[in-house]
């Protein structure tokens, strides 16, 4: 895919538009999602893509759980139109044993090419846990809506939420010229 301007092309409003990032933030939180792995959508955390466009996407996620290491969180996207996510982040990890103040606990996120992405868990606390995101999308020639589902990493009775203040962005990198 190339990149924004070719040589002698003409700056139209349509192609200046196409290169504004597209955000997008939580305002109510949603859950406690309960005794469930099974991966859903989340209601305000979606992306209209444009088609033939490449996107950095950033997020992060604001989590807490009933209990400490109990159910945590996994996400992953699902979309409409032709994509490809590639993922690789670093976060919590999700066999965090509790809440206290501490250095931090982390694991690598495995790159993730599936399309649509495998979920990767993360964990999470009674006081809250941040979860970064960190993608590389490519539109094909339909555009479409890039949507986070999410769920417990591991079934239990105690509740995960996603929170108010959680946020993605894409950033288009590349357009096609056509």
């Amino acid at each position: 895919m190339p990149t924004y301007w070719k040589s002698g092309m003409r700056i139209t409003a349509a192609r200046a538009n196409r290169t504004l990032p597209i955000a997008v933030r939580k305002l109510v939180a949603t859950g406690p999602r309960v005794s469930t792995i099974v991966q859903t959508a989340d209601p305000e955390l979606f992306l209209p893509l444009l088609n033939n466009t490449a996107y950095h996407l950033r997020g992060g996620l604001i989590t807490n759980s009933a209990a400490d290491a109990a159910g945590d969180i996994a996400y992953s996207f699902a979309w409409t139109g032709t994509m490809t996510v590639i993922r690789t982040t670093v976060g919590p990890a999700n066999t965090i044993a509790t809440g206290s103040v501490s250095d931090m606990e982390s694991a690598p996120g495995t790159l993730d090419s599936a399309t649509p992405t495998t979920a990767i868990g993360y964990g999470s606390t009674i006081a809250g846990t941040s979860v970064p995101i960190d993608a590389y999308v490519e539109v094909g020639n339909t555009a479409g809506d890039l949507t986070l589902l999410w769920a417990q990493n591991s079934s239990n009775v105690n509740g995960t939420t996603l929170q108010i203040g959680s946020w993605m962005i894409a950033f288009p990198v590349a357009f096609s010229a056509s």
